[in-house]
């Protein structure tokens, strides 16, 4: 195994653990471990990069003839948050380089640009938006993956939102409409050729209507509506099949935005995506989420989380699958710069009209050493798992690393 070309990060990594390393008496007890920023005028300037060193067992998650190697990122990223009264502006950029010892062929760059904001109209109307565009490449394992694929899929997506969001006395309600945009590029193929993804290209539409009541000061109920419609730019006979589609959902639920012990929201109710094409059946099910945060002891903090939503299929015969989730997460603070943490999450894709069942398990424990507020050194551990009743796509992964964090 041959690391010259990786001497320099594996420097800066060395470096900046020992510098900081050398300055982690300015935390100090009872030090704050929070970045302050860069003042900009009515702006908070954040900047981050993260240094990471990796090893995997499975790099390829394949079933059988597995593949290990070291995987070495540089993640750099700035936030611009704005400080006013009234009204709030939000930019970021981030970039993330992976390099892969033994296979560079599996080197990829991932990107993104975004802003998020809000507009106060009066003290109780306001409106929210979002825009970003980001390259990014599939995971190799996912549920979307091309098993085929000689190397990590790239992608474009452009995604924008809007909110409006009005209180009556102790009646909400929100109005909103998303758009997003997905460009596959073409890859190679294992033994040869290449896929092309001009097939997967499409707009997806979103609008969404919700209607709360506050029954305490802390919690309150509320009633959500949403629809979709998935439009492929391709259609026959360009392609093989007409992979249009129009979904819904409704869900009830509770909020709890901030009781002492415990915040979040749990909703459930039903969901149904129906395909243009009669080759496609409906892929219909349970609609539900949780995001829970749980402050167990004022040392442990507990996060729960669920969802079910409808995937866009890229196998064969099939339109989509219905996906479905449950997560766990601890975070742990043994000392007031030492932070334990550990997470489990399970998720099942049950794809519509072939036989295919996944079971995905993600697990992993790591510690984080806070040396001061400008930098953070974790060690940590995960698991990936996949069970399909497709054969041979089974696997199993075992990941170790170690992250400097240098933050402002």
């Amino acid at each position: 195994m041959s690391m010259g070309k990786y001497l320099p990060l594996l420097a800066a990594l060395a470096l900046g653990t020992s510098v900081v390393a050398a300055n982690a008496q300015e935390g100090g007890p009872g030090a704050a471990y929070e970045p302050t920023g860069l003042r900009a005028g009515s702006f908070v300037i954040l900047p981050s990069t993260e240094l990471s060193a990796t090893y995997s067992d499975n790099i390829f998650r394949t079933d059988t003839n597995t593949v290990d190697d070291f995987i070495f990122t540089i993640e750099p990223q700035v936030e611009v948050q704005s400080n006013w009264g009234r009204h709030a502006l939000n930019l970021y950029a981030g970039l993330q380089h992976n390099f892969y010892d033994d296979n560079s062929d599996e080197d990829n760059t991932n990107w993104v640009v975004g802003t998020d904001g809000r507009l106060d109209v009066t003290g109780n109307t306001n409106i929210e938006g979002a825009l970003s565009y980001r390259r990014a490449h599939e995971e190799r394992g996912t549920p979307a993956a091309l098993t085929l694929a000689a190397e990590p899929t790239p992608y474009d997506a452009l995604e924008a939102a809007v909110t409006l969001n009005q209180r009556f006395n102790r009646m909400t309600a929100s109005v909103g409409a998303s758009y997003t945009d997905l460009d596959f590029d073409s890859v190679d193929a294992i033994g040869g050729g290449t896929i092309n993804n001009d097939d997967r290209d499409r707009e997806e539409f979103g609008q969404k209507l919700r209607l709360g009541y506050e029954v305490s000061p802390d919690t309150s109920v509320f009633v959500e509506g949403r629809l979709n419609q998935r439009r492929y730019d391709l259609q026959p006979p360009a392609t093989a099949v007409n992979r249009d589609s129009d979904g819904y959902a409704v869900e009830a639920g509770l909020s709890f935005p901030a009781t002492r012990l415990i915040r979040g929201e749990i909703g459930i109710g039903y969901q149904e995506q129906s395909y243009d094409s009669a080759a496609f059946d409906d892929v219909s099910g349970l609609a539900y989420h949780a995001d829970v945060t749980w402050l167990a002891t004022p040392l442990t903090t507990v996060s729960f989380g669920a969802g079910a939503e409808v995937g866009e299929s890229t196998v064969g015969g099939s339109g989509g699958y219905l996906a479905q989730y449950a997560e766990v997460g601890v975070d742990h603070e043994l000392l007031r710069n030492v932070i334990l943490d550990a997470n489990f999450r399970f998720e099942n894709a049950d794809y519509e009209d072939v036989s295919r069942n996944d079971d995905y398990i993600d697990a992993g424990a790591g510690v984080s050493y806070l040396v001061n507020r400008y930098a953070r050194v974790r060690v940590g551990y995960d698991y990936a798992e996949r069970s399909s009743d497709a054969v041979g796509l089974d696997y199993e992964e075992n990941r170790v690393g170690i992250s400097l964090i240098l933050q402002r």
